[in-house]
Order: structure tokens, then sequence, then C-alpha cells
């Protein structure tokens, strides 16, 4: 089990967040217990360290929320929203990248560039800007009111259509059924227009 195998690399917030399954698991809702386990757990490595940074006290008299703070601000520190929103910002979709990768790139960046209530609106904006077909831009553009989510649907149903419509094996039947099952897996409340039907989505 990772939680047991204590944090050598990696991201801290997600073993931390597996430590949590770890507690729930073993009904562990004191403090106390949950500090025992934690360093028993954590490993000689990411206890040393723990040491360090509790002197001039030592582990023993420190709480868990203060162990978690410590380890949390060492291990993975707050990086600065402003570098945070120019790397936010300047995030670009390549040629090599999928638009998954894309879409879970931006979410990790903006987590620390403290948008606030403005955070899903910035995502909706930097994957219109930041997708690489021109084409899907286009279907974008053309929504009146592009909220993140159906930016995120339309994205990805016209990558879908893209990989239908370069399938070379397809015959015209077989590539009109592949498109109006990913046509009614977005819209399914509009029926399939009839230039997709002929193969052609843009």
């Amino acid at each position: 089990m990772a939680a047991r195998q204590g944090w050598r690399e990696g991201s801290w917030e997600a073993y931390i967040e597996h430590l949590q399954y770890h507690y729930q698991a073993n009904g562990l809702e004191d403090d106390a217990r949950k500090k025992s386990i934690l360093m028993s757990v954590c490993g000689s490595e990411t206890f040393t360290i723990l040491m360090n940074l509790a002197m001039p006290r030592t582990t023993m008299d420190l709480t868990h929320s203060e162990i978690m703070a410590a380890l949390k601000e060492h291990c993975e520190p707050t990086p600065s929203f402003i570098v945070s929103r120019f790397n936010f910002y300047m995030r670009r979709q390549t040629s090599t990248q999928s638009l998954s990768a894309l879409m879970a790139h931006l979410k990790h960046v903006a987590q620390h560039c403290q948008f606030g209530a403005t955070f899903v609106d910035m995502l909706r904006d930097l994957l219109v800007v930041g997708v690489e077909q021109d084409q899907i831009c286009r279907h974008l553009f053309a929504e009146r009111t592009l909220t993140f989510s159906i930016a995120e649907d339309i994205a990805i149903a016209q990558t879908k259509m893209l990989q239908i419509l370069l399938a070379p094996s397809l015959t015209s039947l077989e590539l009109t059924c592949h498109l109006s099952i990913v046509w009614n897996n977005i819209q399914p409340e509009h029926p399939m227009p009839k230039r997709l039907e002929g193969g052609w989505c843009w």
C-alpha cells in the first residue's frame, strides 16, 4: 500500500489524499492516532525531514495538523500565483498532446492561480485559446452561451469526429454511424446536421 510505504517523490498532495483513505478505512478520527499512524508509515527520509523542520521542538511536540502543514510547505510549497498565471496563460496544445492532457494540465496549473469565482470561466477561455485545431475554435465561437462544460464537450466531440474522418478503412455508412454516435452523446436533443451525415463536420 502506497500510504504505508512513505512519501519519496511525486505529488505530496496525492500522497496525503491517499493517506486519508487509509485513515478512513481504519476508522481513524482522533488526531493523536492519525499522527501516530503518519509517523509510523511516512518513512525514515520523511521523518528526518520533519525532525529538522520541527527544531528546536521535537516531533512529539507537534500536532497532526502542524505536521501536515510543515511537510506540505516543504515537499510541495505553494507556487507564486503570478508564475502560475503566466504558465496558465501561455499554455497551448501541441501537435503531440491530446485534448485531455491539455485540460488536465490547465486544471492543475489553475489551482494555484487564485482565480476565485472566475476559475471555471478562465478554464473555458484558455481551452478556446489553447486548442490546436482551428476548426474546433470555430465551433466554440459559434456557441452563444459557452460554458466550460459545453466547450469541453464540443472540443472532445470534434476531436473524435476528426479522428473518425481520418480513419481510412471506414465505409460511408460506418462513417455516418460513428459520427452519429459522437453527435448524440454531446447534443442528444438535436438531430445530426445533414452535412455531418455526408462526412463533413467542419
